[in-house]
């Protein structure tokens, strides 16, 4: 069987919230597929609505960002067209861009930041999340802690764990 070249690159999104009154937090991470290039977004438009966000922390990697660069969009979509499909505004939300996005794909920085915070056992912290195929389900999570440490890291040191989040019914 031969490989197929992807013209259109696949959207893999990373998601990761937290409830900081309940200390509650949820991963996902989705993919779209050669069949349907909308259903990360639309998978991510499901997680939104069961988890609304007031705050949002996004970015896009280096590889989206010179693709769209290079073609002006992505699935028919430019960045603020992807950030309005997915509901967000800065009327409703406050939005943030991750500055540091070398530091946070940095996989020790990852390991060193959840270990401080979830204190983790023998194991791999990253294994014991269950995070350690979601790259961008980890990545989601480490930028929500590193943004929360970095301007009220007394919230972080009252967070259980994070589950991964199904949208199997």
């Amino acid at each position: 069987k031969s490989l197929k070249v992807q013209k259109t690159p696949l959207l893999c999104i990373g998601l990761a919230c937290y409830d900081l009154t309940t200390g509650n937090g949820c991963v996902y991470q989705t993919v779209s597929n050669d069949n349907d290039y909308m259903y990360a977004l639309d998978d991510a438009i499901r997680w939104l609505e069961n988890y609304p966000p007031c705050e949002v922390i996004l970015d896009f990697s280096k590889n989206l960002n010179k693709y769209i660069e290079n073609n002006n969009k992505i699935n028919n979509l430019s960045l603020n067209e992807i950030i309005a499909y997915l509901n967000l505004n800065e009327n409703d939300h406050k939005l943030y861009k991750i500055h540091n996005l070398e530091k946070l794909v940095n996989i020790s920085y990852q390991k060193t930041l959840i270990d401080k915070v979830f204190k983790s056992s023998q194991i791999d912290c990253i294994e014991e999340l269950g995070l350690q195929y979601y790259n961008q389900a980890l990545l989601a999570l480490s930028s929500l802690l590193d943004y929360t440490i970095n301007h009220q890291p007394i919230l972080v040191y009252k967070l259980n764990k994070p589950v991964y989040y199904s949208n199997k019914e």
